[in-house]
This record gives structure tokens, C-alpha cells and sequence, in this order.
């Protein structure tokens, strides 16, 4: 792997100096005999075609012959086998133990030829062992002169420096002679006295410090290198106790800006320079001494570095060196820890991964190290000094990265630095090292015997406290190696100059250096000889010691007086001078001339301002005038202001005598200025006229400058005002001149924040991060830099942005109309159909979907889609601004919400209403005295980041600026006091100067006035136009967009619509838009149409025409005039907005003879429908439209002069209405769900609304008519309940209780008729509504009752109308029969059953006498029970038989009667009480008789129960005579309220009891009504008939009814 390391030892060892030296011969290795072990070796040597070339040798040879001499001979050697680096190898021959080959090398540098091992093989196959390589570097370019020659002003001395040491003969010997350099002369009238120089020296090195940094805390580590590879040597340096580490970038001129790689590396210490990772750039390598680091700052190629720690626990990190140490082509690191005597190396993996090995563990106090090939054996030794063992030692490499240590000396105190060269140039490598102890010897060279044994030679002992840092270079170019030191407690910084054999001479570079801890050097200037850079740990300093001079001094010889025009070329004589490889200079050289000095008198001509700073030649300030002062080189008598030239000013006040003259000079404008003296215009003492002054160049500037600023997204410039969705922009800050002094500091942000701020010159960036969502402020305010005349900067234009980085969301307000047809949905902002903030949204950008109930959706998207139309509703913010007029809706305060600013024109106020954020707004006064306030703007004018107010004074003709503190605390200027009948105002930079102009009409004056700010808020007038009759209100846009900014304004006393065009120099051409429209009061410049140019609308004062106009621009500003309305009596104020948000311009108008303010819906197509925003504001005056209560849609804002009030529109509604297609009728119980579809509706910065929303669903309204589901007909046919599918009320808001008059009955058929189609009675259950009827006739049962909801009288809850037309809403009357019983045989029976005989009971019927017959029944159960006729047959009777045989026998009052006439009886038994029983009986309704007994049973029978007669067992007899009907029979005893309930009821039984109605009672055994059956209502005990009863047809229908008994 030995070209591997050789490569990177040369390319490391080159990147130290800049100049390569012939005298830094590569190392040369000795041969040695190797016994035949393992395998051939070939030895490499060379030659020119006549002499052999060593290795190791510099020559100018364009070729060279190479042999390969095998030791024995081999097989399979080809040029494969050899490696070449810097050329080539061709002609390649050979066999056995010979070969040779042409080695070309690619340009001047040094190459190497290796045979690496395992090539070919010898006779035993032995593959063969690697060559000593060969070394030798190419130069084929002879010496030249370099920049530096120069003549010293007598001109008896003239200095030459050279590219390279030279010398006197082609063998790179011999010091140069005076016949070497050959002189001539032409100009002037000096001649020479000889053609060559009369004698000649070397010059010594003599060094000028400059401070790089003086603030670098313990600088400590020093390198020199092209970190940034832009051709100059920069310097990387670290600060031990700050704990730094820097780089400083020259410019080329050695002015150095420091740049922080690290500012917080603990105990920052050794340093290294190399490209580790191979990738084109210099990596930086530091030991963290407190620390215990070792770390590698990563270059990315611009440097900024990227910091990685190595080994973060190497005790006290000390020395370092960067170098391929195992010989596998990468770079290894080696580091030595002082606090753990550790000698280490981190192996490389190539991926820059490292693998810890230790070198040493026993290294008392490891300090410095470096690493070279020591003893020439191919492989990397370490060299390393030990500050507590006294010890500096090496450690052989045996070519594994096995390591043997060795001693060098061990007696050095505290040996601090080691540097390995060939010192006495003997071809093996010396080692020199430093001691920080004065003990002893304070500097030492160890000569090198060439097989590694060494001697200690005394360089310097009389340090105080020894050397610290050591450098070994030829400082002087004199051919040797000199060395350079650093004495710490010394302070010196020293250099010793080797005469060539090694004896050394003390040389101070600086002796004043508080604490020089290391040195480094090289040719940081460019100018040919090595300079020094050193560090003072405790002075904190980095300082450059350029090299004055490392030329030839050659001593000239004079005829004649020189009068600056002679030129004088010093030439190499010929074959006289030539380098170490034996190149020739050529005699024509560049840098060969010098221009003999002029030793005529000078005039040097200085200046300074009036505070006597100086101002330097080709300065530029802005000082008033300057005194010049004028200096003669000799002293004249006839010098005079008359002698001097001047342009771009005069001079005055001239005075002097003798060398010393002044004058003042005075500028006459800004600009540059020259002041000369002409060569000839005065004489010296001796006669000799003045050679021309050199000029004297001043600029005068007394403007200020300021930024300008403009945005990126990284795609697209972003403009003020804009918003978009971008997470960050790129900000540019642009000067209008070269700035110092601009940071970040000096940028104000509002809502946001500024980063990675850079920049210089003219031009900076920064990159700005919004807050959150809203408008963010970037300001420059005044007083934060200066130009290069040191004029402090005026306040910037802010740049303002909004950032929306939300979706459009639904917000609240979803809802669906009564009829399921359309849903309306409500945004946050208005929203378009594409992410570029256009196109109206169409069907498909909503999803619908249905879940529940029985309705479907016919279409998954909307049928139709229409934006709502915005409704207002109003708010009055003041009501006492006596003549309110302008009005600016505005964040005044910057808080997130939008205040407003308005004046009363008669009350002479000036107010701000502060918004609280829900738009309850505070009153606060600007200004109590305005004098007929009318025009207002409101704009940063001064860059402060806060907003200002301007404002007009009709009654007082000013012009005003409401100054902002940033409180909201205004300070009153008056701009302009006499602008007569001062209207409108705007503010804009009109001239693009980059400060905010003011502009103003005055009606009464016909002037417009532009006033021109300097950005110091110092306003110059100048008249745009007073041509104009009675200007009005205007707009500054670009209308013609030829990039300047022209005026549209309103001539309300000319009826013209002006175009004011701006010819870019703020010179205006006037031109006619329309000359008929009458009173023109306001314009607006916009693109209405929006066809790519500016359009113009306008409004009229006056009723004769049109109100509002729109002039449509063709494009090249041809307007065509479009009415848009023209039967108001006024129109005044007009803003264009989008209004109701469906992406085209609507028109808001104020009238103020109409007392109206309106809006002008536009269709797409610019067709404009009229709506209003209010109409009853008397004298509505001026408004503004903007989101006021950040809803997303715009608000309105307007003024009533006459009522003296300020409005707040809110606009209620920003939604959409979406028709829907529906399959089915909605129940309620549907959720309609309308979402976006993804990707499909957008805000104006591009954000998508997401699919899934709040408030994206309704319930679809419940569209299920309400229907009569059953009906129910009493028996009787008084009533008939009927059963509604659900709640059903009067009114269709789900309210109010059915009523009678809510229902029609009808009927049909049969003989019965209705006596009114209205309901007699209405009463409710649950859905259920029981009906009164009224007949009139007997129903035969044939009849139809019909029962209809009336028209528009019955709904449900959902508003559902219940139609007149039902389903079962009929019921046939019921024809009431009865029994007919002939008294003979006809009769009914009940089979027996205990039921009829419970301990309590009642029982009853109804009857009808034909016949009266004694003991004849109308209901029986044998010796149980019984009703009918007494024995005497006049009266009625019933029986109760108890257990023990007794009988009760209750007997009525009532003698009945035959013959039609009905009655009522009923028998109640009373058998539990706990002493007595109770048998009574009722005739119609009422108690007749009680009879009781001692308790007793009921007796028990088994045996029938007998209707129409008595059954004894089947024997038949006491048949009754007559009609019966409604027999019923319970299992308890009915009260006498309850009986008599009965027989008011009539038939059937439906009248009340204490559990319900009687027929559903519990108690109810059996009920038999004989509608032309026997079959009993309840149970299962029918009646079988016998004898052949018949049925016939009676009405029972009430108790009072005449029929009845």
C-alpha cells in the first residue's frame, strides 16, 4: 500500500505551502540485500539517456528511462504491475531479471513509479515482494520575477523577487552575482552609469502584523490553508479557554471575516486541516483538551461543517495528525491523551468509521505527535513528544501497525512540539523539537545517522522558559531550512535563520505577543515568500506576520536626475540564473521594469469634514464641505488658489505659504467632485516645477438609503399583500445602495419571526415563519444602518403577508328546507372550484350520502348548486359623530381583528373604534379638532411597522399625518395647510423610490398634489394637475401597466372621468375617460371583467343619468361606458368586492340623496342585479367592505352624515344552496350528510377542504303525511273514534289542540242523516279522537260514515298537512235491535256456569212491555236470582236466594207501563259484608228498593240462566211478553252513580265506569246486545234461542230520549 500513503504524504504535505521549493526533495530509500525467502524484489532507478536519475530528484527531464532490475528472474512482469503517479509509463520491454519502460510525467509535480507486491513470481512461484519506490518530481518551468520589484526613492537600490530559489549555475549551486542581471534604461534624462549592477545582496525577511482576531479566548491552534479553495490561504484557528473553533476567509486582499465552525468545543486544542472524506474539501480536525474529544467537522463544500466526535473520552486530547497510517488509501486519525499517556490511532473503515487502536499506554504527559516514514521502510512511523517524561520518541511501524516504541531524547523538559525534516540535507529524516522548560535546551535538532540514530544539536537555550510551538521551513529562500518558534513566556514569536549548515542566527518577529502558543506558516499574501500566522493563548489573539521581502537587492548606478519617466529593466543575463532542476530564467521577464522616482516637488492633496475627521481620497460622505489641505513636497513661494482645478464644486478660503496651503471646497450637488494641481504650476526652491498632484476623489451623497423587500415561496416571487399557504417565505432585503451595519435586529416582525438572516452589500435574506394563520408584518424601520457616506437609513415600505394555512371548514348554519329539496352549508372563507383561487364550485365538488329511514338519494351530488344571497343585519358602532363621512376599516392595533376609523365632517372629530375581537367596539379620539375632517388613508408611511393616518380638512384646507407610536398614540403633523377644499387622500409610493408618498385633491383649487417623501417624512409638493374642475376621489393603479403608477380620478365639477398617465418620470398626461358623466363622485380601478385589464367604475352625484358605470378597457385603454344603474337620485361612495363570494365583482354603492347603501349582485357576465344593505341611512355617505367579524364573509361599513352615525353590516349568510334529488319519502329519521369531494373545493391560497366536516349533516324533515289509521263506531252511533298514524296538532308549527271545526262528517246511504257535519264533541287519547254524532232518522245499518280532516286543519310536527282524502276514516251505522219475545214459548238460555253466581254481582237489561203478566221474567237463573214482573204484575221486581234458602226481594216503586215504553232495571247483590247483605234494584237509573239479611252466600245452583222466561232444569214456563235488549251480567257491585251511568248512556254500553268503559270492564261476565244474534260481547257463555224469537229494530239512544220509559 505504499502509493497509497506516498500520495497522501504528498498531496497533505503540499497543501502547507503554497510554493513548491525544489529544496523539499520526497524521501529517498537505500537499498538492501533480501535473501530469497518469499519471493523477488525489483529494484527502480532511472536516467535521462546520459545520466542516471536518483530517486528523490528534482529535474527538468521531459522523460525519463526506467529500469526494473529483479533480483532474480521472474516470469509475468508486465506494465501492469507498475504504478505510476503524475504520469505514464509506454514502451515497455524486458524478460527474466531486466525491464525498462518510458516514464512521462503528466505535468510539474511530483510523480512516483511503485511495483506493489505479488505481481509476477520468481522460479519457486513465489509471488514477489513489493519495491522501494521510486520518487522524482517533474520541473519544466524555468524562474521568473514575481510581483515586488521596486526602486527606492533615490533610486540607488532596485529589488527583483523570483518564483523559486535560484541559483548561479544549472546544478542548483552557487549564490547569484552581479553579472547575472543586466540593466537598461529608456525615458526620462537619467541615464545609467553601468550596464549591470554594482553590487548585490539577498534581502532579509522583515514582517508587518495585522490582527486577525483579537477576541479568540485562549487562541491556541493555528493552520494555514485554501479552506474554501478560492485560490487565497485562509486561516483556521481554535480558543482553548472560549472553547472555539474558527476559520477566517481571506478575500484575496488579506482582509479576513471570521466564521465559526464551533463554539462550544470544551478546551478547543490541536488542530488539523485534510480532506478525510475524500470528497473535494478541507475537513477541520480539533482535540477538545477539557473535553477529552476528539472531533471532525464535516465541510459540505460551502463551508459550514457538520461536527462528529471521534472519541469522546481521550483524556485531555492533545496532540493530532490526519494521515493514511495502515496504508489502505483512506485517512486514518492519530491523537495522543495527555491525561492517560495515550498514544492512539482511529483506524478509517473508508466510510469514515473508526475503529480505536493504542499506540502507547505509557506515554508520561503525550503531547504533540506527527506522523512520517521516520526510517524510510515504506510505512508510517508516529513521532511524539511526552511534556512529563521529558521524552520525544518515535514508534516504528513494522508495516502491520505494530508499533516499537523508540527513544530519541530523553532528557528534553517538557517536550512540547516535534517536526521531522532533512534538516542538514542528508537524505534521511532529522527530527527538531521544542522545550517549554528553560532547564535546559530550548530548542533541538536530532540529526539523523540514516539508520535512525540520533543527535541532540543545541538550536537555542537562552529562552525563559523555552520554546513552545516549533515550524521548519526556508523562511528566507536562501536554500536551507530555517526554524521557527513561539516562547510563551517570552512573548516572542522568533525565527532562526540556518546559514546553511546549521548554524542558526536569532531573528524576532514579534517581541510583544502576550502568550504565543502556535505557529504556522506560508504564503498567506501570494507575493512569493512564507509568512507567519500565531496565536497568544493569553493575549487571545490570531495575528498575520506578512513577509515584507524575500528578493534580491541590486545596488544601480545613476547619471542625471530622474524626472519619473525613465524606465529601468533589470533582465537575467543569459544561461545566468536558473533554478535547482537547472531551468534558465529567460531574459524577458514580466515584473522587470521599475519607473525611476520623480524627484521633482509633489503636491499631496488631503481633506477633512468639519469635525476634522479626515475623509480619505475616493471616499464618499455626506459632509456639507470639506477643508482641503494641499502639501508640497519642498517649499514654494508661488503657489496659488488659481493652480488648483476643481470639478462638482468650488473652493474658497484659500490660505498657506511655504509646503502647507488650504482651502474649502463646496460642493454644488451630490455627487462626484475631483480637486487637481497641474504638473508645472509652481517651482521649488531649487527651480524644479511640480509634477502633477495625484487627484483627489470625493463623492458627495447625501441621500439616505433604504430597503426595499420582496418575498419567494422558492417557486414564485410572492408580492405585498398577497396571501398564500406557504409555511415559510424567503425574504429579500434589497438596498438601494451598499449597507453596513444591517442584521436581523433591525427587521420588525409582526406575527411571525426571521431566520437564518444573511447577506452583504446591497443584498440580504432571511427566511420568514408566519406565526400562524393571519397577516404578518415585515418592517424596516429608520435608523438601523448606514451607506457608505454613513447617511442613516429612512423607514422601508413594510411588506405585508398573510398566511392561511387552514381549509375552508363548514361552519354553523347547515340546515334543509321543509320540503327535503335543497340544504344550505355555510364556509369559513370563500372558497373556488380550483387550487388557483378561481372558478365558481359546480355539483361535483359535493358528495352526498343517506343514512336511515326509508328515503334514498336519486344522485350522490347535488342536482343544482347557487350561492345564497347575502342578507345584513345592522349594528350601530356610534351614533353621536356629528357628520360622519370617511370611513377605514383596518387592523389598526394588530390584534387579529379588524377596527374601524371614521370622522365627522362637522364635528371636526377624528375617532378609532377599537374591536374587541366580537366586534364590540370602543370609541377612541385621534383628534377633537380637525376642521371639516373628510379625506382619510391609513398607511405605515413612516416603515415603523405600525399603521398611520392621513387625513384631509376641508374647513381649515390641510393636510394631515396622524403619526403612530405603536400604541395607537398619534402625534399630529400638518403636511400641507393650504390645498383649498382639501377632499380625498391616498397614500402610495408614486415614484417607486421606496417611501410612502402622500397624494391629494382639493375641489375648490382644481389641484392635484403629490407630496414627495424623503423618507424621513419630509414632503415636497409638487402639482400633478390643477387643470382638473373640482377633483374628487382618485385610485393609483398602473392602468396602461407600463410599470408605472398612473391616477384615476373623478372631476366632479368638469363631469370628466380622468386617466392621469405617468410617463414613469412622475410627469402626468391627462386623458378623458368620459366628459357626460354628471357630478362624478367616486372611481374604482379593477379588473372587472376579467380579461386581463384594468377596467374603470364610477359614480354620478346627480339624478339626470346614470348613477353607476362601468368602462370597460379594450386592452390598450380604449373604454367603453356601461349603465349599471340610472334611476337613483345620487350615487356617491363605490367599492368592487365579491360580496356574496361566487367569484365575480359586486359593486357596494352609497347614496346619499337615496338614503341607501347597496349592492350590485354581478352574474358572471357583468350583468348587475340591485340589492340593498340598508335603506333608510340618511345621507349614507362613504362605506368599506371587509370580513369585519371573521366569518369569511365581507361586511360593510358605512357612514350617515345626517344622523350622525357609524354602521356595522354583518353579512349573515355565506352559504351555498345544493339541490337535492330524492328517491322516497323522507320519514325524519334520514341524516343527509354533504360532504366535499376530496381534492374539489379550495380557499384562495389552495388549501382543500377535507372530506370529513363538522356540521355536515341534516335531518331530513319528515315528509310522512299524518293518516287515520282506524276507527272505531259506538253501537249507539253517537260516536266514532278515529286513530291518527301520529301526533297530530291545529297549527303547522306542531302546536295547538285539535278542535271539532278540524273535522267534516259526511254519510250516505240508508235512512239516517246527519243533523251537522260537524262533530258534536271531540275528545282525545294519545293519537286517538273520539267524535260526537248527530243523526237524525233510525240507521238501518246500510248507512256510510265518512270522516275527513278539514282542508288545511290538521298536521304533524314536522308541518305535515293531513290530507282530506284518508283510508279508513268510514264506518256503517250500526241498526239497533232488539229481542221480540211473544210470551208463549219464546225465550234464550245460557248453558250453566258458576260465574253467575259470585258473591257480588249486578245484572241488567233493558225492556220493552207488551203485555203485563204476572211473575214474568225478563232475565232468570233459578233459585239464584231474577228480574221481571212482581207476582202482582203491576210492578217490576228482582230476587236474590242466599245460601240458607232465603230469599231478597227488591221491588220497584215504579208501576210500568205496555205499549212502547222502555225500561231500564238492574239487580245489585251485596253478599261479603261482615253482617248483613244488600239486594237492591233499579228502574231507570234510579234506587228503588234495598233489601238485606244476615250475611249469607249467594245460593249455589247448578242450572241456567234464562232470558224471556224461567228455566227450571229445561222445564220452561213464566214467558215474558215484550222486547229485551242490553242484558249484562258482572262480577260486582255497580254503585248507584255507576247504574245510573248506565241508563244515561242508552245503548250499547259505553258510558264510564272507575276502570274504564263498562264493555271492557273486568268485572263484565256476559253482555248480549241481540243485534239479530244471541252471541254475548265478553266470554264465552252465548245464548241458544228457542221458540222462534225474532229481531226487530229500536232505537235506544239516550236516556232522556222520549222513547225511553
Amino acid at each position: 500500500m505504499i502509493r497509497i500513503i506516498k500520495k497522501k504524504f504528498i498531496l497533505a504535505f503540499l497543501t502547507t505551502v503554497s510554493v513548491i521549493h525544489a529544496q523539499f526533495a520526497l524521501p529517498s530509500f537505500q537499498g538492501v540485500s533480501v535473501k530469497d525467502k518469499n519471493g523477488s524484489r525489483i529494484t527502480i532507478t532511472a536516467s535521462d539517456g546520459s545520466n542516471s536519475v536518483s530517486s528523490g530528484s528534482i529535474t527538468n527531464d521531459a522523460t525519463l528511462t526506467i529500469t526494473f532490475t529483479a533480483n532474480e528472474s521472474v516470469t509475468g512482469f508486465a506494465v501492469g504491475d507498475v504504478g505510476t503517479i503524475g504520469g505514464s509509463l509506454s514502451s515497455f520491454s524486458g524478460s527474466g531479471t531486466t525491464y525498462t519502460a518510458t516514464f512521462t510525467p503528466s505535468s510539474d509535480r511530483n510523480t512516483v513509479i511503485y511495483v506493489p507486491a505479488s505481481g509476477y513470481t520468481d522460479q519457486w512461484s513465489n509471488n514477489n515482494l513489493a519495491s522501494i519506490p521510486f520518487y522524482w518530481t517533474y520541473d519544466g518551468t524555468a524562474p521568473t520575477y514575481i510581483s515586488g520589484t521596486y526602486i527606492t526613492a533615490d533610486n540607488s537600490k532596485v529589488k527583483i523577487r523570483l518564483s523559486e530559489v535560484v541559483y548561479d549555475t544549472d546544478s542548483g549551486s552557487g549564490a547569484l552575482e552581479i553579472g547575472d542581471f543586466t540593466l537598461s534604461i529608456s525615458g526620462g534624462t537619467a541615464t545609467l552609469g553601468s550596464n549591470n549592477p554594482t553590487s548585490i545582496t539577498k534581502d532579509t525577511p522583515t514582517f508587518s502584523s495585522t490582527a486577525i482576531d483579537n477576541d479568540l479566548s485562549g487562541a491556541f491552534g493555528v493552520v494555514i490553508r485554501d479552506l474554501d479553495f478560492d485560490g487565497d490561504m485562509d486561516i483556521i484557528a481554535t480558543g482553548l479557554d472560549g472553547d472555539d473553533v474558527n476559520w477566517y476567509e481571506n478575500d484575496g486582499s488579506e482582509n479576513f471575516t471570521e466564521r465559526t465552525i464551533d463554539a462550544d468545543l470544551d478546551g478547543a486544542l490541536g488542530l488539523v486541516v485534510n480532506d478525510l472524506d475524500g470528497d473535494g474539501d478541507m475537513d477541520v480536525f480539533v482535540t477538545a483538551f477539557q473535553g477529552d474529544d476528539v472531533v471532525w467537522y464535516e465541510n459540505n463544500g460551502s463551508q459550514s461543517f457538520t461536527k462528529a466526535v471521534i472519541d469522546a473520552n481521550l483524556t485531555t486530547a492533545y496532540g493530532l495528525d490526519v494521515q493514511d497510517l495502515d496504508g489502505d488509501g483512506d485517512m486514518d486519525v492519530i491523537a495522543a491523551g495527555r491525561g492517560i499517556n495515550d498514544v492512539v490511532w482511529y483506524a478509517n473503515d473508508g466510510s469514515e468509521s473508526f475503529t480505536e487502536y493504542t499506540i502507547d499506554d505509557e506515554l508520561d504527559g503525550a503531547g504533540n505527535l506527527v506522523v512520517s516514514d521516520l526510517d524510510g521502510d515504506g510505512d508510517m512511523d508516529v513521532i511524539a513528544t511526552a511534556l512529563d517524561d521529558n521524552d520525544v520518541v518515535w514508534y516504528a511501524n513494522d508495516g502491520s501497525e505494530s508499533f516499537t516504541k523508540n527513544t530519541i531524547d530523553n532528557d528534553l523538559a517538557n517536550a512540547r512540539q516535534v517536526v521531522v525534516r532533512d534538516m542538514d540535507d542528508d537524505g534521511d529524516m532529522d527530527v527538531i523539537a521544542t522545550s517549554s522548560n528553560s532547564s535546559g535546551d530550548d530548542l533541538v535538532w536530532y540529526a539523523n545517522d540514516g539508520s535512525e540514530n540520533f543527535t541532540a544539536n543545541a538550536i537555542a537555550n537562552d529562552l525563559a522558559s523555552g520554546a513552545f510551538d516549533l515550524q521548519v521551513q526556508d523562511i528566507d529562500g536562501d536554500n536551507d531550512q530555517d526554524v521557527i518558534v513561539t516562547a510563551f513566556n517570552d512573548n516572542d514569536v522568533l525565527w532562526y535563520a540556518n546559514d546553511g549548515s546549521e548554524n542558526f542566527t536569532k531573528n524576532t518577529i514579534d517581541n510583544n505577543f502576550s502568550g504565543p502558543a502556535e505557529v504556522a506558516i506560508g504564503d498567506l499574501d501570494g507575493d512569493g515568500d512564507l509568512d507567519v500566522v500565531a496565536t497568544a493563548r493569553t493575549g487571545n489573539d490570531v495575528m498575520f506576520y506578512a513577509n515584507s521581502d524575500s528578493g534580491y537587492v541590486l545596488d544601480i548606478s545613476l547619471s542625471g536626475t530622474p524626472n519619473g519617466s525613465e524606465t529601468l529593466t533589470i533582465s537575467p543575463t543569459s544561461n545566468s540564473i536558473y533554478d535547482f532542476a537547472g531551468n534558465a530564467a529567460a531574459t524577458s521577464q514580466s515584473y522587470s521594469t521599475v519607473t525611476l522616482k520623480d524627484q521633482r516637488p509633489t503636491m499631496t492633496i488631503t481633506a477633512v469634514n468639519g469635525s476634522s475627521a479626515s475623509v480619505s481620497d475616493g471616499s464618499t460622505t455626506n459632509d456639507a464641505n470639506l477643508t482641503v489641505t494641499f502639501t508640497s513636497s519642498a517649499s514654494t513661494t508661488n503657489f496659488s488658489v488659481g493652480d488648483v482645478t476643481v470639478s462638482g464644486g468650488s473652493l474658497s478660503s484659500f490660505s498657506g505659504s511655504g509646503t502647507t496651503y488650504t482651502a474649502t471646497f463646496t460642493p454644488s450637488a451630490e455627487g462626484e467632485t475631483t480637486i487637481d494641481v497641474a504638473a508645472g504650476t509652481f517651482t521649488d526652491a531649487s527651480g524644479y516645477t511640480n509634477a502633477a498632484a495625484t487627484q483627489f476623489n470625493w463623492t458627495y451623497d447625501a441621500t439616505k438609503p433604504v430597503i426595499n423587500m420582496r418575498a419567494s415561496n422558492g417557486s414564485s416571487w410572492v408580492n405585498s399583500y398577497d396571501v398564500t399557504n406557504n409555511s415559510s417565505l424567503l425574504m429579500y432585503f434589497i438596498a438601494t445602495e451598499s449597507i453596513t451595519g444591517f442584521t436581523v435586529d433591525d427587521v420588525g416582525v409582526i406575527n411571525g419571526s426571521l431566520s437564518s438572516f444573511s447577506g452583504s452589500g446591497t443584498t440580504y435574506t432571511a427566511t420568514l415563519t408566519p406565526s400562524g394563520d393571519g397577516l404578518t408584518v415585515i418592517y424596516v424601520p429608520a435608523d438601523g444602518y448606514t451607506d457608505a457616506a454613513t447617511n442613516n437609513n429612512v423607514g422601508s415600505i413594510p411588506f405585508y403577508w398573510t398566511y392561511d394555512g387552514t381549509a375552508p371548514t363548514y361552519i354553523s348554519g347547515t340546515y334543509i328546507t321543509g320540503n327535503n329539496s335543497k340544504v344550505k352549508i355555510r364556509l369559513s372563507e370563500t372558497v373556488y372550484d380550483t387550487d388557483g383561487g378561481s372558478g365558481a364550485l359546480e355539483v361535483g365538488d359535493f358528495t352526498l350520502s343517506i343514512s336511515g329511514g326509508t328515503a334514498t338519494l336519486a344522485s350522490t351530488n347535488p342536482t343544482a348548486i347557487t350561492k345564497d344571497v347575502p342578507t345584513f343585519s345592522e349594528t350601530k358602532i356610534d351614533n353621536n359623530l356629528d357628520g360622519a363621512w370617511g370611513v377605514k376599516i383596518v387592523d389598526l392595533d394588530f390584534d387579529g381583528d379588524k377596527d374601524v376609523v371614521a370622522g365627522g365632517y362637522f364635528g371636526d372629530d377624528l375617532n378609532w373604534y377599537e374591536n374587541d375581537g366580537s366586534e364590540s367596539f370602543t370609541e377612541r379620539s385621534i383628534d377633537a379638532n380637525l376642521d371639516g375632517v373628510l379625506g382619510l388613508a391609513v398607511n405605515d408611511i413612516d416603515g415603523d411597522g405600525d399603521l398611520d393616518i392621513l387625513a384631509t380638512a376641508k374647513e381649515d384646507d390641510d393636510v394631515v399625518l396622524y403619526t403612530n407610536n405603536g400604541s395607537e398614540s398619534f402625534t399630529k403633523s400638518v403636511i400641507d395647510s393650504d390645498l383649498g377644499g382639501a377632499q380625498n387622500i391616498g397614500c402610495n409610493d408614486l415614484n417607486d423610490d421606496g417611501y410612502m408618498d402622500v397624494i391629494a385633491t382639493g375641489a375648490e383649487s382644481n389641484k392635484v398634489i403629490w407630496y414627495r417623501n424623503d423618507g424621513s417624512q419630509n414632503f415636497t409638493e409638487n402639482t400633478i394637475d390643477e387643470s382638473i374642475d373640482g377633483p374628487l376621489r382618485f385610485v393609483v393603479k398602473d392602468l396602461d401597466e407600463d410599470g408605472d403608477k398612473d391616477i384615476v380620478i373623478c372631476a366632479r365639477d368638469d363631469d370628466d372621468v380622468v386617466w392621469l398617465s405617468n410617463n414613469g418620470s412622475e410627469s402626468f398626461t391627462k386623458n378623458t375617460i368620459d366628459n357626460n358623466l354628471e357630478e362624478p363622485r367616486d372611481v374604482d380601478v379593477i379588473d372587472l371583467d376579467e380579461d386581463g385589464d384594468l377596467d374603470i367604475v364610477a359614480t354620478s352625484g346627480d339624478s339626470d343619468g346614470d348613477e353607476v358605470v362601468w368602462y370597460s378597457n379594450d386592452g390598450s385603454e380604449n373604454f367603453t361606458s356601461n349603465s349599471i344603474e340610472s334611476s337613483l337620485g345620487s350615487a356617491t361612495t363605490v367599492d368592487v368586492k365579491d360580496l356574496d363570494g361566487d367569484n365575480d365583482l359586486d359593486l357596494i354603492v352609497n347614496s346619499f340623496h337615496d338614503d341607501v347603501v347597496l349592492w350590485y349582485a354581478n352574474d358572471g357576465s357583468e350583468n348587475f342585479t340591485k340589492n340593498f344593505v340598508d335603506n333608510s341611512l340618511d345621507q349614507a355617505t362613504a362605506h368599506q367592505v371587509d370580513d369585519v367579524d371573521g366569518d369569511g364573509d365581507l361586511d360593510v361599513v358605512s357612514t350617515g352624515k345626517a344622523p350622525d352615525d357609524v354602521m356595522f353590516y354583518t353579512n349573515s349568510d355565506s352559504g351555498y344552496v345544493l339541490d337535492i334529488s330524492l328517491s322516497g319519502t323522507p320519514d325524519g329519521s334520514e341524516t343527509l350528510t354533504i360532504s366535499p369531494t376530496s381534492t374539489s373545493i379550495y380557499d384562495f391560497v389552495g388549501n382543500a377542504a377535507a372530506t370529513s366536516q363538522s356540521y355536515s349533516t341534516v335531518t331530513l324533515k319528515d315528509q310522512t303525511v299524518p293518516t287515520i289509521t282506524g276507527n272505531n263506531l259506538a253501537s249507539d252511533n253517537s260516536t266514532i273514534a278515529v286513530t291518527f298514524s301520529e301526533a297530530v296538532y291545529s297549527s303547522n308549527d306542531g302546536s295547538g289542540s285539535l278542535e271539532v271545526s278540524d273535522f267534516a262528517l259526511s254519510i250516505s246511504g240508508g235512512n239516517a242523516t246527519l243533523s251537522s257535519a260537524t262533530p258534536s264533541s271531540i275528545s282525545i287519547s294519545s293519537n286517538t279522537y273520539t267524535l260526537g254524532i248527530s243523526l237524525s232518522g233510525t240507521p238501518n245499518g246500510s248507512e256510510t260514515l265518512t270522516v275527513s280532516p278539514v282542508d288545511d286543519s290538521i298536521y304533524d310536527a314536522a308541518g305535515n298537512e293531513a290530507s282530506t282524502s284518508q283510508s279508513n276514516n268510514t264506518a256503517s251505522l250500526n241498526a239497533n235491535y232488539v229481542i221480540d219475545l211473544d210470551g208463549t214459548n219464546d225465550h234464550a238460555y245460557v248453558a250453566n256456569s258458576s260465574d253467575f253466581e259470585p258473591d257480588n254481582f249486578t245484572v241488567q237489561a233493558w225492556v220493552n212491555l207488551d203485555a203485563f203478566e204476572n211473575e214474568d221474567y225478563f232475565v232468570y237463573r233459578h233459585k239464584t236470582w231474577f228480574i221481571g214482573f212482581s207476582r202482582s204484575g203491576t210492578k217490576i221486581e228482582g230476587g236474590v236466594r242466599d245460601d240458607d234458602g232465603d230469599w231478597l226481594y227488591p221491588i220497584s216503586t215504579t208501576t210500568p207501563s205496555a205499549g212502547g215504553d222502555w225500561y231500564h232495571v238492574a239487580l245489585t247483590f251485596d253478599g261479603t259484608g261482615s253482617s248483613t247483605e244488600y239486594a237492591k234494584l233499579y228502574v231507570n237509573g234510579s234506587l228503588e228498593d234495598t233489601e238485606s239479611n244476615s250475611n249469607h252466600d249467594l245460593n249455589t245452583q247448578n242450572n241456567y240462566v234464562s232470558v224471556g222466561a224461567k228455566n227450571n232444569d229445561g222445564t220452561i214456563s213464566n214467558y215474558f211478553n215484550g222486547q229485551v235488549d242490553e242484558v249484562a251480567f258482572w262480577s260486582e257491585v255497580l254503585t248507584a252513580a255507576e247504574v245510573s251511568a248506565l241508563y244515561n248512556s242508552g245503548t250499547p254500553l259505553d258510558a264510564g265506569s272507575n276502570s274504564g268503559n263498562y264493555t271492557s270492564s273486568s268485572g263484565l261476565v256476559a253482555y248480549y246486545k241481540f243485534q239479530q244474534n244471541a252471541n254475548t260481547e265478553t266470554g264465552s257463555h252465548n245464548l241458544t234461542t228457542s221458540g222462534g224469537p225474532t229481531y226487530s229494530q229500536t232505537n235506544i239512544s239516550s236516556a232522556d230520549d222520549d222513547e225511553l220509559p
